[in-house]
């Protein structure tokens, strides 16, 4: 039986967050935030496709400010406001609101633009296969990039992990191994630096079926010449 999905992406907002501050300083704020608007685009289109192909699965953004939840960029999805406090505050209330409703939740980030919907395809495979109770995207710098879960995981879990270590995906994978069992999905990167930036500029060249937006974005990493810098 097809489980009823909600599929959170969590994002900022330009012009009200700081965005890409590690990129930024290697870029600039101005290029950072043309990188993350183009990583959204990226996101937006793998999240559509997804959403079409699975009438049972529904997408949100998960907006981190309260005064952003009106801007013209979260137009194409349902929107949830992430709260305040913490990352691990932000992650639990947003997964409380969303598992009251849902049979199972997925958590993206929106900085792994080369994510294909095949890929994010294969998470939602593995809950409805029932064989797990969670799953997990590691990422390459010990955090992850994707949480997914058929059962409830509580607040105190969300809280008990350290983020922005390179022990993240470490310990939410020892928290949930209290909960349940856990498939493990293959390793992905997030985009942080401009070693990234190079590094996703392959990737996005190696994708079989490209989105126009993974096309746009690869051009305008190009036009940076940044081995040339």
């Amino acid at each position: 039986m097809n489980r009823k999905i909600a599929l959170a992406s969590f994002v900022k907002t330009p012009g009200l967050s700081p965005l890409k501050t590690r990129l930024a300083k290697s870029i600039g704020s101005v290029q950072a935030e043309q990188f993350y608007q183009l990583s959204l685009a990226c996101i937006e289109e793998t999240l559509l496709a997804v959403q079409q192909a699975r009438n049972h699965t529904e997408v949100f953004w998960a907006v981190a400010e309260s005064n952003g939840i009106s801007h013209s960029l979260w137009s194409k999805f349902k929107i949830t406001n992430q709260g305040e406090g913490d990352l691990g505050d932000r992650l639990a209330a947003v997964f409380e609101q969303l598992f009251s409703s849902y049979d199972s939740v997925i958590f993206i980030g929106s900085d792994s633009p080369q994510l294909s919907p095949t890929q994010i395809n294969g998470a939602i495979d593995l809950l409805e296969a029932g064989k797990d109770d969670f799953v997990i995207g590691p990422a390459a710098d010990g955090g992850y990039y994707l949480l997914g879960a058929n059962q409830n995981i509580p607040r105190a879990t969300f809280k008990q992990v350290p983020y922005s270590s390179d022990k993240t995906c470490a310990i939410m994978l020892e928290e949930l191994a209290t909960l349940g069992t856990t498939a493990i999905l293959p390793t992905q990167f997030d985009v942080d630096t401009v070693e990234d930036l190079i590094q996703l500029e392959q990737d996005l060249a190696n994708l079989e079926s490209p989105s126009n937006s993974q096309i746009n974005l690869r051009k305008w990493i190009l036009e940076l010449k940044l081995s040339e810098q």
